[in-house]
C-alpha cells in the first residue's frame, strides 16, 4: 500500500512538473514591430499615389514566415501594427514617437522621409529598418546609430555608374536630370556626380529639366521634348550624356540627339540612370514608353549609342507578387481589387520585396541576440548584428548589408541587342569587386568602337595648334608668322586703349532717378517711408539723392521690409538706391571733393565693369561729377550676411550656413583668381544676398578710384567704420598703426592681401555658425579689441572655440588654421572647399 502511494506521488510530482513547463513554455515574449505606410489620402488630396496599398500585404507575409520558422521554435512570437502616415512627414515623425510610447520593438519603415525620423529611433535606442528611404545621410552611424535599409541607396547606384563610366574610359561627361514636383531626382544625380568627380572624371555641363517625357508617336507634340534645347545648348561641350530620371525620359534624349545629327559619326552616347527594377518580359517598354504602342523608326539606329544602369531582375518576383496581392484583401488591410473577378492583378513594386526583406533582417538580428542572451530592446545592439551581413532576399538573389546598414544592391548594364526584337536586355552585370563590369555579350558601337569622352583636339580644338595656311608662308613663315603677332599685339593694345578712353563705366548722376509714372516708385514712397524733400508736378514723393546742385537726379532711401515689391520680409535694411535705365542699383557713396581720371583708375573701373560670377555682386558703372562722386552695383534684395545673422527670426540649420559657405568661397576663390587679387574688406556686411538666397560678395577693388578718402564725421558711421576694422588681420592692423599705444593718425585703411582675406573669412565662420559676432558676445569694446588683436604677445588674441563645441569638427579646425598669427601658413579657398566638404552632407 505504502509501495502504492509513493508511485501515485511520483505521477503526481511529473504531472505538476510538465505542467508548469508547459506553462512556463506559453509565456515566451511577444515582439511587435511598428510598420510605417502611407496607404490613404488627406481629404482634399489627389495627387499622393498610395504606395501602402500595393505592398503592404508583404509584411504580413513576413510575419507570418518569421513565426513559423524562427519565432515559433523559440518559444517566441511576432506581429505588427499599422501606422497611417497620409504621404506627410510631419505625420511620420508624430507616428513615430507613437509607436515608442506604444512600446512597439522596432519600426519598419517610414514610407517616404526617413531623416528625422531615423534620429528619434536612435533617440529611443528603437532598431529602425526602412524599406524605401534611400537617404545618403541615413548612413552616417554616429547620427542614425539604429538605422539600416533593405532599399540600397544613392550610393549604391552611384558605384555602379562610375564603374561603367571607367570601363569605357569616359573621364568627360555631361549630366542631364529631372526636377519636377513630384519627380525630384537631384538628390541621385548630386550622388553620382560626387562619386565621378572622386574618380577624376570631368562632369561638365550639369542641365536640368522639370517635366517628365512621353513619346507618343501619333501625337508629336504629346509632350514637348526638353532634350532638344539641352542638346542645343550643350553638345559642343560634351560626348557623352549621363541622364537621370524616368526611364521613358531617355527616349526623349536619344531622340534630341539624333534630330541635331550627332549620332550618325557614332561620337555621341548616353547611359541613363533608371532606379525602378529591369523587367526582362517588357524589354520593348524601354523604346516605347508609357504612351505610344510602337518604338519610333529610328530606335534600333538610335539606341545603338545607348548604355542603362537599372536595378537587376527578379528571378522569383512572379510568386511573391503573386502572394502579396492575396494579402493585401486580407485583415488587418482589406484593400479590395476590383479586377480580381476579372484576373487581373495590381502591379507589385519592387518596394514590396524590400519591405518582405527588412522584417527579416530584424528578426534575424533579434534572435541572435535573444539566443545569446542580449536584451531584445537594445536598438544599437541589435542595429551592430544586422550590419556586415549577408541575407538572401525574397527577390531570389543575395544582398550583402555593408558596415553602414546599407543593402548593396544588384545592377545591369542594358543596350539593345542586334540579333533580338527591338527592346533593351542585359549587356553586363555590375559587380563591387573586380572585374566591376562582366559582359554577357559584346556591345555593338557605331563605328565599332566607344566614342571618346574628348575629342583629340579638345572640345573646342585648344589643344592643337593650328597648321592653316602654313604650306603658303613657306621660307617666310616665320617673318611672317612675326608680323602678325606683332600687328596682333599692337591691335589689341590700340584696342584695349579705346576701350579704356571709350569710359563705358561713366554715368552720367542725372541720369538716376525713380520714374515719375512709374507705379513701383509710388510703392516705394508711400510703403517704404522715404524722406521727402520735394514733390513734383505729378505728386509724387521724391528724395534727392544729389542734394540741391543736381536739379532733377532722384532716388530714395527704402525700407525694405515694408516694400513688397523688393520681396525683402526677414530685416528691415536702409541703403541708398537710385533707378538707372529701369533699373534699380545701389549707390555707395566715395567721400572725396575731386577725383582725377588717370590711367590707372581708367584700368580699375574696367576690370571691374568686366567681371562677371555668380557670387560677385555686379559692378555697374561710377558717377565722377563733385560732389557726387559714387559706385554703383547690383541691387540685392535680401540685404547682407549681417542682417540675416541679426535678425532671429531667420534660422540658420546646417544646410542653410553651408550653401552660404561655398557661395563665399567661390565668390572669394574668383577674385583671388582675377586681376584684383584680394577682396581687402570680406565681412558679413559685405556678403549680400539676393533674391534666390545666393550671397554675393561686394565693396572689393576700386582701391585707386577711393583713394584719398576723407574719413567719415557721422559719429555713427565713425563707429561703424571701426567695428569693421575688426575683421582686418592682425599683420594688416599693425601696418595702418594699431599696434602702437595711441590711436593711429587715421582710419582709412586700404591695403589686404589673400593671407588676410583668409583670416576675415575665419571670423565670418564662425559668426554664421555661432552669431554672437566675430569675437563672441563678451568681446571688449573695437578700439581695445583692435590692440590685443595686433599684439600677439604674451598671446594671439582670438575668439573663443567654446561655441564651436557642438559644431563640425572640420569648422573648429578650419578656423584656428584660417586665424594663425603667421600669413604663410594660412590654407587658401582652395584648401578651406575641401576641409569643409563634410558641410556639403547637409544638402
Amino acid at each position: 500500500m505504502l509501495e502504492k502511494m509513493k508511485i501515485a506521488a511520483w505521477k503526481w510530482h511529473w504531472c505538476l512538473y510538465l505542467v508548469l513547463l508547459l506553462v512556463y513554455s506559453s509565456r515566451g515574449d511577444k515582439f511587435t514591430v511598428g510598420y510605417i505606410t502611407g496607404s490613404q489620402r488627406r481629404p482634399g488630396d489627389y495627387v499622393y499615389e498610395m504606395p501602402g496599398r500595393v505592398i503592404s500585404g508583404a509584411i504580413s507575409m513576413a510575419v507570418d514566415e518569421v513565426n513559423e520558422k524562427l519565432m515559433a521554435p523559440m518559444g517566441h512570437s511576432m506581429d505588427f501594427t499599422v501606422a497611417e502616415t497620409y504621404g506627410q512627414e510631419e505625420v511620420s515623425i508624430r507616428q513615430v514617437a507613437m509607436l515608442w510610447a506604444a512600446n512597439v520593438s522596432a519600426f519598419i519603415g517610414p514610407q517616404e522621409t526617413c531623416v528625422h525620423e531615423g534620429r528619434m529611433a536612435a533617440a529611443f535606442n528603437l532598431p529602425m529598418i526602412s524599406y524605401f528611404c534611400r537617404d545618403v545621410a541615413s548612413s552616417n552611424k554616429r547620427v542614425y546609430s539604429t538605422f539600416a535599409r533593405t532599399r540600397p541607396s544613392d550610393i549604391d547606384i552611384s558605384r555602379s555608374v562610375v564603374a561603367v563610366l571607367n570601363h569605357f574610359n569616359f573621364m568627360h561627361v555631361s549630366f542631364v536630370y529631372l526636377k519636377g514636383k513630384h519627380h525630384d531626382y537631384s538628390r541621385l544625380a548630386q550622388a553620382i556626380i560626387t562619386a565621378a568627380r572622386e574618380k577624376q572624371i570631368a562632369v561638365h555641363p550639369i542641365a536640368v529639366y522639370h517635366q517628365p517625357y512621353h513619346y507618343e508617336s501619333k501625337l508629336e507634340n504629346y509632350t514637348r521634348n526638353p532634350f532638344l534645347d539641352i542638346v542645343r545648348d550643350t553638345y559642343k561641350d560634351t560626348r557623352i550624356y549621363v541622364c537621370v530620371g524616368l526611364w521613358h525620359d531617355h527616349i526623349g534624349l536619344m531622340l534630341a540627339l539624333d534630330a541635331l545629327k550627332l549620332l550618325d559619326s557614332g561620337e555621341y552616347a548616353a547611359i541613363g540612370v533608371d532606379v525602378e527594377t529591369y523587367k526582362a518580359d517588357q524589354a520593348t517598354q524601354y523604346l516605347v514608353g508609357l504612351v505610344a504602342n510602337d518604338p519610333p523608326a529610328q530606335a534600333m539606329r538610335v539606341f545603338r549609342s545607348y548604355l542603362a544602369v537599372t536595378p537587376s531582375p527578379s528571378p522569383s518576383y512572379p510568386a511573391f507578387s503573386k502572394e502579396v496581392n492575396r494579402r493585401l484583401q486580407m485583415p488587418p488591410f482589406n484593400f479590395i481589387n476590383p479586377l480580381e473577378i476579372l484576373g487581373g492583378l495590381k502591379v507589385i513594386p519592387v518596394e514590396a520585396a524590400w519591405l518582405h526583406d527588412a522584417v527579416w533582417v530584424y528578426a534575424r538580428a533579434l534572435a541572435e541576440s535573444l539566443s545569446i542572451g542580449e536584451g531584445p530592446r537594445d536598438g544599437r545592439a541589435i542595429a551592430a548584428r544586422m550590419r556586415n551581413t549577408t541575407y538572401r532576399s525574397v527577390m531570389g538573389y543575395t544582398v550583402h548589408m555593408d558596415e553602414n546598414g546599407d543593402a548593396q544592391g544588384n545592377y545591369t548594364l542594358l543596350s539593345i541587342d542586334p540579333s533580338r526584337p527591338p527592346g533593351l536586355y542585359p549587356l553586363a552585370v555590375l559587380h563591387k569587386s573586380a572585374p566591376e563590369v562582366r559582359f554577357l555579350r559584346e556591345m555593338n558601337w557605331p563605328g565599332g568602337r566607344a566614342p571618346l569622352s574628348e575629342p583629340p583636339c579638345g572640345f573646342r580644338g585648344e589643344k592643337c595648334a593650328s597648321h592653316v595656311g602654313a604650306w603658303a608662308l613657306g621660307a617666310c613663315g616665320g617673318t611672317l608668322a612675326l608680323l602678325v603677332l606683332a600687328a596682333l599685339a599692337l591691335y589689341r593694345g590700340w584696342r584695349y586703349e579705346q576701350e579704356l578712353d571709350s569710359l563705358l563705366w561713366k554715368i552720367d548722376f542725372r541720369d538716376l532717378h525713380l520714374p515719375e509714372e512709374d507705379q513701383r516708385a509710388n510703392k516705394l514712397n508711400s510703403s517704404a517711408g522715404v524722406n521727402v524733400n520735394n514733390t513734383n508736378n505729378t505728386g509724387t514723393s521724391e528724395k534727392s539723392i544729389g542734394g540741391g546742385s543736381t536739379g532733377g537726379v532722384r532716388s530714395s532711401q527704402v525700407s525694405l521690409s515694408s516694400n513688397p515689391d523688393l520681396d525683402f520680409r526677414y530685416s528691415a535694411i536702409f541703403t541708398e538706391v537710385a533707378f538707372y535705365r529701369g533699373r534699380l542699383v545701389a549707390v555707395k557713396r566715395v567721400r572725396r571733393h575731386h577725383i582725377d581720371i588717370n590711367r590707372e583708375i581708367k584700368k580699375e573701373l574696367k576690370i571691374m565693369r568686366d567681371l562677371q560670377h555668380d557670387n560677385v555682386n555686379g559692378f555697374v558703372g561710377a558717377c565722377i561729377e563733385p560732389p557726387n562722386v559714387c559706385a554703383l552695383s547690383e541691387y540685392c534684395t535680401r540685404g547682407s550676411l549681417k542682417d540675416i545673422l541679426e535678425n532671429e527670426d531667420i534660422k540658420l540649420d546646417n544646410m542653410f550656413i553651408a550653401s552660404l559657405v561655398a557661395d563665399i568661397i567661390r565668390g572669394m576663390i574668383f577674385i583671388h583668381e582675377s586681376p584684383i587679387q584680394y577682396h581687402g574688406a570680406l565681412r558679413p556686411s559685405n556678403c549680400l544676398v539676393d533674391a534666390r538666397w545666393v550671397v554675393k560678395l561686394a565693396d572689393f577693388g576700386l582701391r585707386e578710384f577711393r583713394s584719398g578718402e576723407l574719413s567719415p564725421t557721422d559719429p555713427n558711421t565713425l563707429r561703424t567704420h571701426i567695428e569693421n576694422l575688426i575683421y582686418l588681420s592682425p599683420e594688416l592692423l599693425r601696418l595702418a598703426g594699431w599696434g602702437a599705444d595711441s590711436l593711429p593718425m587715421s582710419i582709412e585703411f586700404r591695403e589686404g592681401s589673400q593671407q588676410a582675406d583668409i583670416y576675415a573669412f575665419g571670423l565670418v565662420l564662425y559668426e554664421l555658425h555661432t552669431r554672437r559676432g566675430p569675437f563672441g558676445q563678451d568681446a571688449p569694446p573695437a578700439p581695445t579689441m583692435l590692440r590685443k588683436i595686433a599684439n600677439p604677445d604674451p598671446a594671439p588674441y582670438r575668439p573663443p572655440l567654446e561655441p564651436l563645441a557642438d559644431r563640425f569638427d572640420c569648422v573648429r579646425e578650419c578656423c584656428c588654421e584660417c586665424w594663425t598669427e603667421d600669413p604663410i601658413t594660412r590654407p587658401d579657398f582652395k584648401s578651406i572647399r575641401t576641409k569643409l566638404r563634410p558641410l556639403r552632407k547637409g544638402m
